[in-house]
């Protein structure tokens, strides 16, 4: 034998809770790591699953898993976007979860008591109205009008 053996392999990381199922699977989408981070009593938060909104993890990672072509004329789709990243159990929790929304452009509004996940993307505009004394202002479409009541 003249030269060392070449080893390889592929590593596929922790099972994490899968959401929306709740079975153990390894996964690579942001939402259940993040889902997973928060819940797991081991090495997260160990926070109640009702802590979290269901709908928002669940939207979000419908999102991120979205198959896409890599680059034209690709024979191949990959998810939108992956996470592999390693987290460091002397960081703090924070600092960890930061880790994994920076990866996906992502943040955790605390609304009515849950966690919600959500992904920087393009979405619909919210329309909403200011009532100030004696003057109404309604935002639409990023567009502002004013009516004197």
């Amino acid at each position: 034998m003249n030269s060392l053996p070449e080893i390889s392999g592929d590593i596929a990381g922790r099972k994490i809770v899968n959401i929306g199922s709740n079975n153990y699977t390894n996964s690579n989408n942001y939402a259940d790591v993040l889902w997973d981070y928060f819940v797991n009593t081991d090495y997260g938060r160990g926070l109640s699953s009702s802590r979290l909104d269901l709908n928002s993890f669940l939207d979000e990672k419908s999102f991120m898993s979205a198959m896409v072509s890599p680059h034209e004329n690709s024979q191949s789709e990959q998810p939108l976007m992956s996470c592999n990243v390693r987290l460091d159990c002397n960081e703090t929790l924070l600092a960890n979860i930061g880790k994994i929304l920076k990866g996906c452009r992502g943040f955790l509004p605390y609304i009515e008591g849950k966690f919600h996940l959500y992904v920087e993307r393009e979405r619909e505009p919210i329309a909403f109205e200011i009532h100030d004394g004696n003057r109404s202002v309604s935002y639409t479409h990023l567009r502002a009008h004013e009516t004197v009541l």
